[in-house]
């Protein structure tokens, strides 16, 4: 008797953890995000926004992408090059910019303690795209602080 109702009860927390266990894949497959599979899918407009400012990152089929920044009062519009490594799922930048009012401030405080001011030169960028289970595809630049661009608009038809 003593058995078989050891055996009810192993056999009832085995089901209830194979269903939490489904519950747990399931929550993370919906928050998580897939990589993109090819420079096609990042052609288009994007946006980093920090408080009240912003940078519009426009990158164009010809391989090149023109930057805007709308920073401190200002705006300066940049121009560079950009490349897909498609065996690291990667896109560089030749010239980016992300002045220090986008920057975290942890990155601030090693900059400030190493002597070297690099944040907000233009200069080569990597980073790993992401696309979220909404279809958005997002560039992130300070991943450690949710700091990414967000495509606005797709040059690519669907």
């Amino acid at each position: 008797m003593k058995n078989r109702d050891y055996k009810n009860r192993l056999n009832a927390n085995s089901k209830h953890r194979a269903c939490v266990l489904t519950v747990i894949c399931i929550a993370l497959g919906l928050a998580g995000c897939t990589s993109v599979q090819s420079p096609k899918e990042l052609i288009g407009s994007y946006q980093l926004g920090v408080g009240k400012e912003t940078i519009e990152l426009e990158i164009l089929p010809n391989g090149s992408f023109i930057e805007t920044i709308f920073a401190s009062g200002h705006m300066e519009k940049l121009t560079g090059n950009w490349k897909w490594d498609a065996k690291s799922d990667f896109i560089s930048f030749d010239r980016l910019s992300i002045p220090t009012s986008f920057t975290p401030d942890y990155i601030l405080r090693g900059e400030a303690m190493s002597g070297k001011k690099r944040a907000m030169e233009p200069g080569l960028w990597s980073m790993t795209p992401e696309r979220r289970i909404s279809g958005k595809v997002l560039l992130p630049v300070f991943p450690d602080s949710n700091i990414a661009f967000i495509m606005k608009k797709s040059s690519q038809p669907r």
